[in-house]
């Protein structure tokens, strides 16, 4: 009787090296699939963000908006940026005493002088 052999595809170590190096790729692939899909998956969940706090900020503006066309939020502008007052009426501002007010610089002063007036070591 003849034996013959049959050699297995697994025999030869070129085919499992190959069949390895095949294996790897697509493993490879497969990660780097993974790790794009969950960086465009943050990256889209951070523009959906994005937008509603853009669309609550265009709400917010439209409602002011508003508010500025009617003849209340004019009067109100006008009286809280240009201190506007009615006939009969007094604007009273208050002034903030915490914050110092600047030291005029002589216009004749020595550069040096300036400096130190500027950098707050100049006396009075």
């Amino acid at each position: 009787m003849n034996s013959v052999k049959r050699q297995s595809l697994l025999d030869h170590p070129l085919v499992v090296f190959l069949s390895l190096v095949l294996a790897a790729v697509f493993v490879v692939s497969a990660i780097n699939a993974y790790i794009q899909k969950r960086r465009v998956s943050s990256e889209y969940t951070a523009l959906l963000d994005t937008k509603q706090k853009r669309e609550r900020e265009v709400q917010d503006l439209e409602r002011r908006l508003s508010d500025l066309n009617s003849s209340e939020g004019i009067e109100r502008e006008a009286r809280a940026t240009m201190n506007l007052k009615k006939p009969g009426e007094e604007v009273i501002v208050i002034v903030d005493d915490n914050n110092k007010e600047k030291k005029e610089i002589p216009a004749q002063a020595s550069v040096w002088e300036r400096i130190k007036q500027w950098l707050g070591f100049a006396g009075k």
